[in-house]
């Protein structure tokens, strides 16, 4: 087969494109989904709630019948909402004053992957509400109780990421994918060449 300069090029360009998205590979949410964690919940120093949960698809724990926790919740299952309810107005989630701290502990995501921020996506306008990451695998939510009328009383998305790489033992200091790259063209391009030689020798 000859190659012309216009239909190398496309080769190139199709070469470097199947090698990144093999370097990359496809991407997945980190999810909770089978793990087993411990939340524990504490209002004024007074503790409220110690358990621990196995997520699993749907609703996790219910509360006092009418406040469901879900770890595991949305599209891509890497978040956690709190809901409660509508059954009209309530004091509160756990009590009708003071300071509440939800701590979630034991978070081991799927892929090996940890956690490194939150990112809350709907709280209820009257009630602040704060999120400390404690480590990679523990978090506290908290808040000052409030009147409420039941629904989501808040929802967010776990932000996790892999391992960062460790340094490449190279003198050249180009990431072993991107060699990979130069190689996979380099050897298009020589192929081509040689094929255009060949024939032009004929």
């Amino acid at each position: 087969m000859v190659y012309g300069e216009g239909k190398m090029h496309r080769v190139n360009q199709w070469v470097a494109l199947a090698v990144m998205m093999g370097i990359a590979g496809p991407t997945t949410a980190a999810t909770l989904t089978g793990d087993t964690i411990r939340m524990v919940a504490i209002n004024e120093s007074r503790v409220l709630l110690d358990t621990m949960i196995l997520v699993e698809d749907g609703p996790d724990l219910l509360g006092g019948g009418n406040t469901v926790f879900d770890f595991d919740t949305g599209s891509a299952g890497n978040e956690f909402e709190l809901f409660m309810e509508p059954l009209g107005e309530y004091g509160g989630v756990f009590s009708t004053f003071g300071t509440t701290e939800i701590t979630l502990s034991g978070l081991d995501f799927s892929g090996d992957e940890r956690l490194f921020d939150w990112a809350f996506l709907q709280v209820p306008p009257e009630i602040p509400m704060t999120a400390d990451l404690l480590s990679p695998s523990s978090i506290k939510f908290s808040w000052t109780e409030s009147r409420f009328v039941g629904g989501t009383f808040f929802r967010g998305r776990f932000l996790t990421r892999g391992e960062e790489p460790g340094p490449i033992p190279s003198p050249i200091p180009l990431p072993a994918g991107g060699l990979l790259l130069m190689s996979a063209v380099g050897l298009a391009v020589g192929l081509g060449r040689r094929h255009r030689t060949s024939r032009s020798a004929h």
